[in-house]
């Protein structure tokens, strides 16, 4: 745009020369009639200068080459800004499929998996009723003492792929408890529904079990809040435990009782037992992080409930992490809990301990 003192430095058309017949009240003519004027001079087509265009207040003023000034009035020539509008929403519709193209790339898969390594102690109740006809089972106590004397191998393992604001994920743990301290709480000397146990916890000499087990849970979810600094997923799944547990038992005397019919039932002095449990619980929770301050500290929680008419569970996990480029760095203390009723290997049973792992984007 040329400046005003160019512009007034530059004759007035009514001072230039009309040869080929030009009217110096062109300039209220509008665009149609410049562009009327500038062709009847074909002179003017040899002047390689550019022409300048000014438009304050909504009256433009062109520079022709010779040094014409002619004066356009927009308001006398619609079709000007009919053309610029058209020429703004062409523009708006070429950067369309652009935005798209960005929200579309939100909506890209993204994995993550994260090794991790947790020491829990376990604490529970066992049953490995119901007795035999003449015979009794043991109700066992179980601990760890020392987690990582008592822990012979684990793996653990979590994934989860989002699309969007959908993700599903999932946790695999597989733990060997090669030793635990234990104890035979009581006997029990009835084969039916209700029991008739015998306290032995003060004949205890040495008991020792040893736990396997896999847990797996599998959950879909929803992002209900999503932002750069906290985020909250609401999910819902199933979580399923097998564990089989084995003890030894060795008591300082064999305990002798009456069963339901009046028959002498016994309990051996020392033996083991085996038995297996499956566990299958729906499950609805959620989790999340939230990050602290600015920066790449963050903490994370997460929390699940489930369960059916016999059975209920829970867990929950709550830490601090760091944030890399490629990843995070958690660091957490992880509960778990299972309590159920009836003729079944666990009573209740209960993991807790810290837990580290490196999460890996991608």
């Amino acid at each position: 745009m040329g400046s005003p003192d160019r512009a007034s430095a530059l004759p007035r058309l009514e001072d230039a020369p009309t040869r080929g017949g030009v009217d110096p009240q062109v300039r209220d003519t509008g665009l149609t009639g410049a562009i009327a004027a500038a062709s009847a001079r074909p002179e003017l087509d040899r002047i390689p200068e550019s022409h300048v265009i000014s438009s304050p207040r909504r009256e433009a003023s062109l520079l022709l080459p010779a040094q014409h000034s002619v004066s356009i009035n927009w308001k006398k020539n619609p079709m000007n800004l009919r053309a610029i509008r058209t020429a703004a929403f062409a523009g708006l519709a070429l950067l369309a499929p652009l935005h798209a193209s960005a929200q579309a790339s939100g909506d890209e898969w993204k994995f993550s998996v994260m090794p991790y390594f947790w020491l829990p102690s376990v604490n529970g109740e066992l049953s490995y009723g119901p007795p035999p006809p003449n015979g009794a089972t043991a109700n066992v106590d179980v601990g760890t003492g020392s987690v990582l004397d008592a822990l012979d191998f684990a793996f653990m393992i979590n994934g989860e792929a989002r699309k969007g604001r959908w993700l599903v994920a999932t946790d695999v743990i597989y733990l060997n408890f090669g030793s635990t301290d234990s104890e035979v709480r009581s006997v029990d000397l009835n084969p039916g529904g209700g029991p008739i146990n015998i306290a032995t916890t003060s004949l205890n000499a040495g008991t020792q079990s040893k736990l396997t087990g896999w847990l797996w849970t599998l959950v879909g979810g929803y992002a209900a809040i999503q932002d750069p600094r906290v985020n909250l997923d609401v999910i819902g799944g199933f979580r399923y435990l097998t564990l089989t547990a084995t003890t030894d038992w060795q008591l300082t005397g064999t305990v002798t009782g009456t069963g339901p019919l009046g028959n002498t039932a016994t309990f051996a002095r020392s033996g083991n037992v085996e038995k297996s449990d499956d566990i299958w619980a729906a499950i609805v929770g959620a989790k999340g992080r939230a990050k602290l301050g600015e920066s790449n500290w963050f903490v994370n929680y997460y929390a699940d409930i489930g369960g059916a008419s016999s059975l209920f569970t829970w867990q929950g996990a709550a830490g601090v992490g760091y944030a890399f480029r490629w990843g995070d760095i958690v660091f957490d203390y992880r509960y778990l809990y299972y309590r159920q009723s009836g003729d079944t290997l666990i009573q209740n049973v209960s993991f807790g301990g810290f837990a580290l792992g490196a999460n890996f984007r991608f």
